[in-house]
């Protein structure tokens, strides 16, 4: 894929998110933990987005991490870091949590793709649900993101 396309791809991505923030009413101003945890799920939608399109993992490497800068206000070198804590992250060995999280946004890109916003809605609803309950059990996750 050329720089040019990758180009427009990543504007697609830029659109995909703010949709899905769009959809479940996420605020611009929100918590550190809020925004880790969305910014884990849409790496599973750009992940899946970039695999559906037949992408090298450095080329969607490189969207995630432009949609970390665009989407989710981090810096480049946050950007970064981030985005490899996330690649770590798909074994499920190290961190579990991210892991599963990325894996809901991976059917999170299905269900943004086939129009279905109820049930994307009920599944990052979820995500937070169960982070929710974990932290008023006092149950330790493995530092989203």
């Amino acid at each position: 894929m050329t720089d040019p396309a990758l180009a427009t791809l990543r504007l697609q991505i830029r659109q995909m998110i703010s949709d899905v923030l769009g959809a479940i009413g996420e605020p611009e101003e929100t918590t550190e933990l809020r925004r880790q945890v969305l910014s884990t799920f849409a790496f599973g939608m750009v992940f899946a987005a970039g695999m559906g399109q037949g992408l090298e993992p450095a080329q969607v490497h490189a969207l995630v991490v432009g949609a970390l800068e665009d989407s989710f206000g981090y810096n480049a070198d946050q950007a970064v870091t981030f985005s490899e804590a996330l690649i770590d992250a798909i074994s499920g060995e190290s961190r579990p949590t991210s892991n599963a999280i990325i894996h809901r946004g991976i059917e999170g890109y299905r269900q943004w793709s086939e129009r279905e916003l109820d049930e994307l809605r009920a599944n990052i609803a979820e995500i937070f649900a169960v982070l929710e309950d974990e932290a008023r059990n006092g149950q330790a996750t493995d530092g989203v993101g």
